[in-house]
This record gives C-alpha cells, structure tokens and sequence, in this order.
C-alpha cells in the first residue's frame, strides 16, 4: 500500500492562542501533514520564496491566513502571493476575525480560495480546512 501524501501547509497566524487551535484542529483531521506556522506576513514571504527557488516540490500546497498580521497584512500577503507567477497557484484560506462584508470580498477579489470568520464557526472552519487538506 502507497504511503499518504504528505499536506503541506503554511499557517500565517501572530495570535499564538488561534494558531494553537487551528493545528489541532488539523491534527484531528488524520490527514498526513506538516505544518509551517509564521507569526509575520514578511516572514512568511521570505520563506516562500526561499522555497520556490529551491523546487516547486518544497512549497505548501495551502496557507491558512490571518488578515490582521503586524507589518504586512494578509491582504497585502495575499496581493502578493497572487501576483507572483511562481506563488499564485497556491490555495489560500482567509481565516480572520473579520465580519465586514467588505473584508470577505477584498479577500475573495485578490484571489482567496475560502474565506472563514474566526469567532463565527472553528468547527466549520476546521471542516472546510481539513476538506481542502485531503484534496492536496
């Protein structure tokens, strides 16, 4: 039998509380995965496009984004990734404490796969995290 492929995801997240909560709610997905967690936007850039020069191989296949980030923002974070012809393939899931209608369609305008409010649902958040993590 093959081994499981192996999900790799980056988490860009400064609250250290939410970051906890959302890689156990991964783990209790048992979908094989590896976790890279930045607590800065520019940190996490730096990272991926270290990775990218390295191989395409070495990329996460998604990223878990916090819009709120000191520094850059995850809007900025994602204008970015979405600008960048190496990075803009890469699934994105907006995770914030935002409900402003306005904040879920920026995020979907600059290319977010999913967008989940934080306080409103962590279970759905997890399900729809966990459904994107076994389709990698």
């Amino acid at each position: 039998m093959a081994a499981a492929k192996l999900a790799k995801i980056l988490l860009i997240e400064d609250d250290p509380a939410d970051a906890e909560l959302t890689m156990r709610g991964m783990a209790s997905a048992e979908v094989p995965h590896e976790v890279q967690h930045f607590s800065k936007g520019d940190d996490a850039l730096i990272f991926l496009r270290a990775q990218q020069r390295r191989a395409a191989a070495e990329l996460p296949r998604l990223i878990v984004l916090d819009l709120n980030l000191p520094g850059k923002d995850g809007k900025d974070i994602l204008r970015e990734l979405k600008q960048d012809d190496a990075l803009r393939h890469l699934r994105v899931v907006v995770f914030s404490t935002s409900a402003l209608p306005a904040d879920r369609e920026q995020a979907y305008q600059l290319g977010a796969d999913d967008y989940v409010q934080k306080a409103a649902d962590f279970r759905e958040f997890i399900k729809r995290v966990v459904g994107m993590m076994k389709a990698l």
